[in-house]
């Protein structure tokens, strides 16, 4: 026969180390069968294989074997043909067959990891691959897989370790390949992992993260291989429907193998100092925000418009695009006014009734800031600008006058986009609201503080002024009295007719003088609220017959006329006749007095339950800065010592204030400057 030829044998031991296959198993079946022909009898046939070989004849026991398997397990040829070949096995082990193969598959190499145990006792891990041939018996191929077997341990015990002091800290370890590719993964917290760990090993970064985000490592793990030098970076993972912030330290891996280079990629999850930070960051900003909206507060000294502009432009400016409005009552508090508007568009702010709906209103009514982050489905917005869609009203609360706090405005907000206002935004409207009520409080505490002592010193003007006019007008009458009486005594009259003159001078002088004490009496009455009226019903036609006659003297010594237009029935009215007549006596005297020529019309009607008495004039009139004024005590068209008409200044106001006992009133309709005044004097009609 033939020698066995090496390539059968090298092609056998490639076939029998490869994975079971078809091909694989008739390739296999057919070397072996060609061996088994060629080997010469009573030889080895396979001293020529790579590896060692043990052969078992058909009961089990070794037939044969090559050299290479008796320095595997250091015996000698004769000592192992013929033996039992699970003597080679340690004891431990020798409950599972050394050499067995799959009968379901007879043709396919049987692979198995089994234990050996050589004469010196050592024992050794290898893979023996079993074939049964066509006569029963067995042929075996054996590597020695001992060393890998340590390596895996060593590798395996390494991973323990590993494994062991990642478990006592909270971080997660990669090691990452420089194409990217996840090599292994070590994790305490398997929660914190994009996937199982399984899952992960052997993925790409591009396979886990986003574009950016891959390319963030990418370039991260280049320069650390590159420059040696670790690298620090931070990314966000969405973690059970939640964001997650890591930390990552990336530091390059030393490799005896110099073509092999990876990173250790060590990740934090830094979660909650992350939102720590951005909370202390957006506090920050809040505080900035407010600091910046406050400080332009801060310059505005004591000017109540100027302030409430620097409210809402100060606002406006922090929170664009908005249109802010500012809206202070009306002194009635019924209704209230947008006395200030800034932003980046002209929403309607027209005036909002103080008990109507509407955000502005509510936040009025109740005190509390109100939002309505969808405004157009939102039922408490009033229907304004059609480019609003989101508005929130907080309101302005201040310290009055008397001590208590109340909202004294609202600030109104109004964006164009759907809930436009964040919650830091809130907290920083409300804050910023509070502030602006302080200061808008303030300032008008101090305007009102102002306005206030602007009135005392005019009110102590007009008092001085009224004591130099009335001191005035008293001892003019006095002195003409005394001097009238004083001729008549001493008897330097020329003649009887001259005593009557002088004696008719001093009693005209006397009434004068008791006029103008009636009045002073009598506004003291009113002020101190001791004034009382008898109201019965009155027939006015007497009344003003009475006027008439007591005016016309007067008139007729300035070439004037008292024209009276009385209605065919004149009306009853219900009043205090005598005070009536004080009212309607005074208004015509002023109506002579004011007037140099022309005439005084006196004209009566009915109007609804009233009685309407018109005294109109076409004398000096009175100054349009001075008509609200008129009825003040102590006002006059001329309050100068030196005037050209006389008077207390107390006339009017004390004839105001009878009407207003009787029910009825004194209103100035019509005046201007050389045109003349019109007069009402409205009397309650008698039922």
């Amino acid at each position: 026969m033939m020698p066995l030829s090496q390539p059968i044998l090298d092609r056998l031991a490639e076939l029998l180390s490869q994975p079971a296959s078809e091909t694989t198993r008739q390739a296999a079946a057919r070397l072996v069968v060609e061996l088994t022909l060629q080997a010469p009898a009573g030889s080895s046939a396979y001293e020529e294989s790579p590896e060692p070989v043990f052969v078992l004849d058909s009961r089990g026991r070794l037939r044969d074997v090559n050299g290479l398997a008796c320095s595997l397990v250091g015996r000698t040829r004769d000592a192992l043909i013929g033996t039992d070949p699970q003597e080679l096995a340690p004891s431990e082990d020798r409950a599972h067959s050394l050499f067995d193969v799959d009968l379901t598959t007879p043709a396919v190499p049987c692979r198995r990891e089994r234990r050996l145990r050589r004469k010196d006792g050592a024992v050794l891990w290898c893979e023996v691959s079993t074939l049964r041939l066509h006569d029963g018996s067995r042929l075996a191929f054996v590597r020695d897989i001992t060393a890998q077997k340590r390596l895996a341990e060593n590798l395996r015990s390494n991973e323990l370790r590993l494994q062991a002091l990642v478990s006592a800290v909270d971080e997660i370890v990669y090691e990452i390949d420089g194409g990217g590719a996840i090599i292994n993964v070590w994790a305490k917290d398997t929660t914190l992992l994009m996937r199982p760990r399984a899952e992960l090993i052997g993925r790409a970064l591009s396979d886990l993260f986003t574009e950016p985000q891959t390319q963030q490592f990418l370039s991260a793990i280049r320069r650390v291989l590159n420059t040696g030098q670790p690298e620090n970076l931070e990314y966000p993972l969405t973690l059970g429907g939640s964001e997650h912030w890591f930390q990552a330290r990336v530091a390059p891996v030393s490799s005896a193998n110099s073509l092999v280079k990876t990173v250790c990629l060590v990740a934090r999850d830094v979660t909650e100092r992350y939102q720590a930070e951005q909370a202390l960051s957006a506090t920050a900003a809040e505080v900035s925000a407010l600091y910046r909206a406050t400080a332009g507060l801060l310059s505005v000294s004591g000017d109540s418009a100027q302030l409430v502009r620097a409210i809402a432009q100060a606002l406006a400016a922090e929170l664009a695009p908005v249109c802010c409005a500012l809206y202070l009552p009306e002194p009635d508090e019924v209704s209230l006014v947008c006395k200030a508007l800034a932003g980046d568009f002209d929403a309607a702010y027209g005036p909002v009734s103080a008990g109507g709906p509407g955000l502005i209103a509510l936040a009025f009514g109740t005190g509390e800031s109100l939002y309505a982050p969808d405004a157009v489905n939102d039922p408490r917005y009033l229907q304004g600008d059609a480019r609003t869609r989101s508005e929130v009203a907080t309101p302005l609360t201040g310290t009055s006058a008397d001590g208590s706090t109340r909202v004294i405005g609202v600030l109104d907000l109004q964006s164009p986009r759907v809930d436009a206002f964040s919650p830091r935004a809130l907290r920083m409207i409300s804050l910023f609201a509070e502030q602006a009520g302080l200061a808008l409080a303030s300032a008008q505490l101090m305007t009102h503080l102002v306005q206030a002592r602007a009135d005392a010193e005019e009110a102590s003007r007009l008092k001085s002024e009224f004591l130099a006019n009335t001191s005035h007008e008293l001892r003019t009458p006095l002195s003409t009295i005394m001097g009238a009486l004083e001729i008549v005594i001493d008897g330097l009259a020329s003649d009887p007719a001259e005593e009557r003159r002088l004696l008719n001078t001093a009693h005209l002088s006397a009434e004068r003088l008791l006029y103008l004490i009636s009045d002073l009496l009598d506004f003291a009455k009113v002020e101190a609220g001791r004034m009382e009226v008898d109201l019965q019903i009155v027939n006015i036609g007497p009344i003003l017959a009475d006027v008439y006659l007591m005016a016309r003297n007067d008139a007729e010594r300035k070439g004037l006329e008292i024209e009276m237009d009385l209605p065919a029935t004149v009306p009853t009215v219900r009043a205090d006749a005598y005070k009536l007549r004080q009212v309607l006596l005074g208004v015509v005297s002023n109506a002579v007095k004011f007037t140099e020529q022309g005439a005084v019309t006196v004209t009566v009607a009915d109007r609804f339950n009233a009685v309407v008495i018109t005294v109109a004039d076409t004398g000096i009139g009175i100054e349009e800065s001075k008509a609200a004024e008129i009825f003040e005590p102590f006002v006059q068209g001329d309050g100068s010592s030196t005037r050209r008409y006389g008077g207390t200044g107390l006339g009017l106001a004390i004839s105001r204030r009878l009407m207003l006992l009787m029910g009825g009133e004194l209103r100035l309709t019509r005046t201007a400057p050389g045109g003349g005044s019109v007069f009402e004097v409205v009397v309650p009609l008698a039922r």
